[in-house]
């Protein structure tokens, strides 16, 4: 299974028992999401919120999206960006987009969206040998009537940029 269990006993108190599965093997609560009409689950215990902003909301420091989130300068990703998803329009100025706040350690980005779907009890599979490591996803999980969706892997999503502290 690639997990750990560790035992702790101490007299008199008791014993501890910690068991740690791999994502790849664990039921989870996760945010489904739609970004270029193709749906993701997001693992709830990686986002701290998520809210609505206007494209022209976001700034650019260094040459690079970020958002003001009451006073942080929250760095952005695209998911559409990230995974090279093809959309067939454009944002406009005025459309909304939703941003989904993850964190990686004690560190917190952006992730920008087209919709929050809803949020859903997932089982996350590995996708297998032959589709290799894919940076970002952590797995698939079935959803619906036999739909299966890609799960982001938040913390390597955002390891390529630099998150703010949290």
């Amino acid at each position: 299974m690639k997990g750990s269990i560790s035992v702790w006993t101490e007299k008199g108190k008791g014993t501890t028992f910690q068991i740690i599965l791999p994502i790849t093997l664990a039921i989870i609560q996760s945010l489904i999401v739609k970004c270029a009409n193709q749906n993701f689950a997001i693992p709830i215990s990686s986002i701290i919120e998520s809210f609505k902003i206007k494209e022209s909301d976001i700034e650019y420091v260094d040459q690079r999206e970020v958002y003001n989130l009451r006073g942080i300068t929250l760095p952005i990703l695209r998911l559409e960006s990230r995974f090279d998803l093809k959309r067939g329009e454009t944002k406009k100025e005025n459309d909304l987009l939703f941003v989904v706040v993850a964190k990686r350690g004690d560190r917190a980005a952006g992730i920008v969206v087209d919709d929050l779907v809803g949020e859903q009890e997932t089982v996350i599979h590995p996708i297998g040998k032959k589709l290799g490591s894919l940076p970002g996803i952590a797995g698939a999980t079935e959803v619906g009537e036999n739909q299966v969706i890609l799960v982001i892997d938040t913390s390597s999503l955002l390891a390529p940029i630099e998150a703010v502290r949290v």
